[in-house]
């Protein structure tokens, strides 16, 4: 029962984190929720595919939640479990959430990736019809 009520604390934690904390860095950093992310707005069916929503939430949880089953019981084992707890669930929103965060703003907002960039177009064109690119 004491493991349930952990869990369950745990996901209420970073359910609010991620709505409050996440919502706060998207109001800090201007993000644009109409604006076109370069998969979409470049596709070519071969380098710029968008991905259903589904498969990005595994790729990034499993970014974030890799590292968890190797560390938390070393970590657990010198420390408790209480400070792993805290620092799992803590450092999971405010660190990790950031990190994701930040780099998914950076790829979306990175001026190399634009269309109106002339080297770049090169490299997409270079690139779609073999496997080196060359700038």
């Amino acid at each position: 029962m004491t493991a349930l009520l952990i869990i369950l604390a745990a996901i209420v934690l970073l359910v609010i984190g991620y709505v409050c904390y996440g919502s706060w860095l998207a109001k800090q950093w201007g993000i644009d929720p109409s604006k076109k992310t370069p998969a979409i707005e470049m596709e070519d069916g071969v380098d710029y595919v968008a991905a259903p929503s589904a498969v990005l939430m595994g790729h990034h949880f499993s970014s974030i939640a890799g590292a968890g089953p190797i560390n938390g019981p070393i970590q657990a084992s010198v420390f408790g479990w209480l400070p792993v707890f805290l620092w799992c669930v803590i450092g999971g929103i405010f660190f990790g959430g950031l990190q994701d965060f930040g780099s998914l703003f950076a790829m979306k907002e990175n001026p190399l990736v634009r269309s109106s960039n002339p080297r770049w177009a090169s490299v997409r064109r270079s690139s779609s019809r073999s496997s080196r690119c060359s700038f």
